[in-house]
């Protein structure tokens, strides 16, 4: 029989049960909030710590080199080498009056486990939002200068693109830019900037750098020193995507590129980038401990009043005790009861579902500052459309999936200026292969539409592939 005290200890166990749920509720829902705020947190502690070195008096006469070998990792020998092997890389591109040249907003050079910023130029210090934007879980990257040129690492890596002529020595960035699509004739230049850097580089010391940097790439086909192709990178006219791939600590590419004289060369790309870990392990090992404490207390409530768990207990107690005035048994009978085992166990399985997906989430930061991404289908229809695309347009998916192409432009804001049309792309099948095709920065709505509406007419069987980015 349950008397007063059982029922008093199931109340209070009930009691507890609701407590501890709620707890676990709260804790969740902190950490998320934690999380999602983690970044302009760092941000902006990192910018009160770095804010002395942000002026251009002090950075002028920091020893850049010794700044270079505590910030980015590397050993003062290796600085040491480089200034000597290609003290171009040094002075030309990282001292202070070249960043003023090149109207530099940004340099973020990141520590792979705190995910810092160690270096801010004086401009950047008064642009926190863009700050926010640009900041991504890479060690190095250079940000978008205030006139919209410079060298620009692109979100999934899948390629670089430099249009300052700072960074392309042989003038690659002054051609005439066109409305359309670069024609194959015309040198696009993507990997000049960057190669520039590496050109006098041996493969051991570009190999320490680019692990340094948080790059990967293929020495022995494509950076050596005297390679004749480097002097002419500026003739490569096609990138064709062999295969790529994301895991949960790089995004890569492997590319084949075409230059105007018909060689191939092969080109890996990769990003290797570290989750947030500081609070994950400690956010896991919580969970873990509130879920088993659930059970537990759920478990030893259950068995205090589900007679189909205490029965066989009752009944074997009672007979071995039914000549010791045990008393009488109560009908144990269950037959009209739901099975509670199995309500909980769904329930259970349902928060261990939630906790191995709890690593996820970090990865959502990334995704949520990802550029618009648009898919237009043969007919000129939009058939994809994600989230970051909706967000910007301030739509939802119904308003947007089959319209035409023009309404890809025509329902942005007056004042939603699109500062770069990174790539567009045709593609038959993913899996197998993705032609990239380079395109003149627009500097208008008018110049988007005139390029998509000449992509569209030309790939009448294909879909598209559109990826932009908006200013600011």
């Amino acid at each position: 029989m349950i008397t007063r005290e059982s029922k008093l200890a199931s109340l209070l166990g009930w009691f507890v049960l609701v407590l501890l749920l709620a707890f676990a509720l709260l804790e969740f829902g902190a950490n998320v909030w934690i999380n999602k705020h983690r970044e302009g947190i760092r941000i902006n502690r990192a910018i009160d710590n770095y804010g002395q070195v942000a002026t251009k008096e002090i950075a002028s006469q920091i020893d850049l080199l010794q700044f270079l070998a505590d910030n980015l990792g590397l050993h003062r020998e290796t600085i040491d080498y480089l200034q000597n092997r290609s003290g171009h890389f040094i002075e030309r591109w990282l001292n202070p009056a070249t960043l003023d040249a090149m109207n530099v907003e940004a340099i973020l050079i990141r520590d792979e486990q705190s995910a810092e910023v160690a270096y801010v130029t004086s401009l950047a210090n008064k642009h926190n939002q863009d700050i926010g934007n640009l900041l991504t879980n890479r060690r190095f990257s250079i940000a978008r200068t205030a006139d919209d040129q410079g060298f620009i690492f692109i979100e999934d890596m899948l390629y670089m693109y430099a249009t300052s002529p700072i960074f392309a020595e042989q003038n690659v960035a002054s051609a005439p830019r066109s409305h359309s699509v670069i024609p194959e004739q015309t040198p696009t230049g993507p990997l000049v900037g960057f190669f520039t850097v590496l050109r006098e580089l041996d493969d051991e010391l570009l190999s320490e750098l680019g692990d340094s940097l948080g790059i990967y790439l293929d020495v022995s086909t494509l950076i050596r020193p005297n390679n004749p192709v480097l002097v002419a990178t500026n003739e490569i006219t096609e990138l064709k995507v062999t295969s790529f791939w994301r895991s949960d600590k790089a995004i890569g590419a492997s590319f084949s590129s075409e230059t105007q004289n018909g060689e191939t060369i092969p080109i890996i790309i990769e990003t290797r980038f570290e989750l947030p870990q500081g609070n994950l392990m400690v956010e896991t090992v919580t969970m873990v401990v509130n879920v088993v404490v659930f059970v537990i207390v759920a478990m030893l409530i259950l068995m205090a009043n589900n007679r189909l768990i205490i029965r066989p207990i009752t009944l074997l107690s009672a007979k071995l005790h039914q000549m010791k005035g045990f008393g009488a048994i109560a009908d144990l009978s269950l037959s009209h009861r739901k099975d509670e085992i199995g309500s909980l166990t769904r329930s259970i399985d349902s928060l261990l579902l939630r906790l191995s997906r709890q690593h996820r989430y970090n990865q959502l930061i990334l995704g949520s500052i990802s550029d618009a991404l648009f898919v237009v289908s043969p007919n000129g229809a939009i058939s994809f459309a994600n989230t970051a695309s909706l967000k910007w347009l301030r739509l939802n998916e119904k308003q947007l999936i089959g319209q035409p192409i023009d309404y890809l432009i025509e329902s942005t804001e007056p004042d939603a200026s699109i500062a770069h049309l990174l790539t567009l792309a045709h593609h038959q099948d993913i899996s197998r292969s993705l032609t990239v095709r380079l395109v003149s920065m627009p500097e208008t709505v008018d110049d988007i539409h005139i390029q998509l509406r000449a992509l569209s007419s030309e790939s009448s069987n294909q879909d598209i592939v559109i990826i932009v980015r908006r200013e600011g």
